[in-house]
């Protein structure tokens, strides 16, 4: 069901495709779906002397990740490379091949409204909004004051921010914040963590195919979106 819904959801994308499924074969133990041909993801060297784009395909990988969760609310929650190979059927715009959905992810409508405010927000180094949308989303103890979190999460953030953008990791920023927040008695939200594992994933395969990657470049536009 998972695998029908994400590729209902991405058909006719040049981004990312998934297989079909054969319901009509389909039973309690066995799962009969379309066979994909592709080059496994991890494969740099191959893929770099077929002249695929690899920058392309870098990009193209944030998109999905941000689309999935803002446009779509259904994200695939399990993109390690082993379920990750590569459409290099047309090199200069390689296509992502996704496989096995068994862990998928959602958000409710006001999580989905906050952290698109929160990324933002991030982008735009407005610390401020940053920790208002903590606080009025109530991931943070209800006593937390504004100010107190807005000095916390500018500590935090000031000396990732200095450092070039092609070395600034969005996971590791989250996880780092959500670590502050658990100063301010945050209750952590089990969809939140399956969210930065996500991000985490998708970020070390961007860097992996590209590391100059620029998160910034790739997913503002999308979230400002």
């Amino acid at each position: 069901a998972n695998a029908s819904q994400l590729k209902r959801n991405w058909l006719g994308s040049p981004l990312i495709y998934h297989p079909a499924v054969f319901f009509e074969y389909t039973t309690d133990k066995v799962m009969v779906q379309e066979r994909l041909y592709g080059i496994p993801v991890d494969d740099v060297q191959v893929m770099r002397d077929k002249g695929v784009n690899i920058q392309h395909l870098a990009e193209a990988g944030v998109e999905v990740f941000f689309r999935e969760v803002f446009f779509f609310n259904f994200f695939h929650a399990d993109m390690h490379p082993g379920n990750v190979f590569v459409d290099i059927s047309n090199p200069q715009k390689p296509r992502w091949l996704a496989l096995d959905f068994g862990i998928v992810g959602s958000l409710t409508r006001e999580d989905q409204s906050y952290l698109a405010q929160m990324f933002v927000a991030f982008f735009n180094k407005d610390y401020r909004r940053i920790a208002e949308l903590h606080v009025f989303s109530g991931w943070v103890g209800e006593g937390t004051r504004v100010e107190e979190f807005e000095s916390a999460i500018r500590t935090l953030s000031e000396p990732i921010m200095n450092r070039s953008l092609a070395d600034l990791s969005f996971g590791q920023f989250l996880m780092r914040l959500f670590a502050v927040a658990r100063r301010f008695d945050m209750t952590i939200q089990p969809q939140l963590v399956l969210l930065q594992k996500t991000i985490l994933n998708i970020e070390g395969l961007g860097r992996q195919l590209y590391p100059h990657l620029d998160l910034w470049k790739t997913a503002k536009p999308v979230m400002d979106e």
